[in-house]
């Protein structure tokens, strides 16, 4: 809170190092690449993280949008906690859970692993005259070992914020929409284990895979020679049951 407070302050003081037009940076439109021209309109501010917006419900207005975007960018993520634990045992502090918008890096939020929070913490609280200092950890990236997550769009439901008014939460138009959206196998790191195991105990399963269109079942599948993705049986259910999905 204190770092997005810095950025929120120091983002009030109007301080500018730039001369000239800044006009044309401040209103740039992003046309993406290879699609027809799509006006994208800019964003109250550069300095904004995709998922904290909502200027209009924030105590210091865009200044806040600054704030969230100095969290991520100087420690790896804006910082949020899992607030039902916290009510269920109130004795124990929550888990930290970064939020992150980098490129390359998930969307969804990432819980610190035991051993990242407490070097987290002893980092914030070491002193800084002495010696024995431990050296910066930041900004904190999450990867494969950090497998606990929560999808984004739901994580304001499932109660991991630090404010409960951070984030606008998503409409039912949008959620239905991801459902039907592909997402990434390297995305759910949680699910790389039971993979594994199946695939090392009971050679070709066909299982349910979170992407939810097959890739994860291709990647298992061609790691035991079949470069196709499964039998032709299993190919041609998997087709059904998918065509009965996209049907209703």
């Amino acid at each position: 809170m204190a770092m997005h407070e810095i950025g929120a302050l120091l983002f009030q003081l109007g301080l500018r190092m730039h001369h000239g037009d800044i006009v044309s940076i401040d209103q740039w439109n992003e046309n993406p690449r290879g699609v027809a021209w799509v006006d994208i309109p800019p964003r109250v501010t550069l300095f904004s993280h995709h998922g904290y917006l909502a200027h209009d419900v924030y105590p210091d207005g865009v200044a806040d949008i600054v704030g969230y975007w100095a969290e991520d960018h100087i420690l790896g993520g804006v910082t949020v906690f899992d607030r039902q634990a916290e009510q269920r045992a109130s004795r124990y502090p929550p888990n930290v859970y970064f939020h992150s918008c980098r490129a390359g890096v998930t969307n969804r939020y990432y819980q610190l692993r035991d051993e990242q929070q407490q070097a987290l913490l002893e980092f914030l609280l070491a002193d800084t005259q002495s010696d024995n200092s431990p050296t910066s950890l930041l900004p904190i990236v999450a990867d494969k070992s950090n497998t606990v997550r929560v999808d984004e769009e739901k994580a304001i439901f499932s109660h991991f914020y630090r404010d409960i008014w951070e984030r606008k939460p998503p409409t039912q138009e949008y959620l239905k929409f991801l459902e039907r959206a592909p997402k990434s196998v390297g995305d759910y790191p949680e699910y790389e284990a039971f993979f594994t195991h199946l695939n090392t105990n009971f050679g070709t399963t066909t299982i349910v895979c979170p992407c939810g269109r097959g890739e994860c079942c291709t990647a298992s599948n061609a790691a035991h020679g079949d470069t196709d993705g499964g039998t032709a049986e299993e190919k041609e259910k998997w087709s059904h049951d998918q065509d009965s999905k996209d049907a209703s």
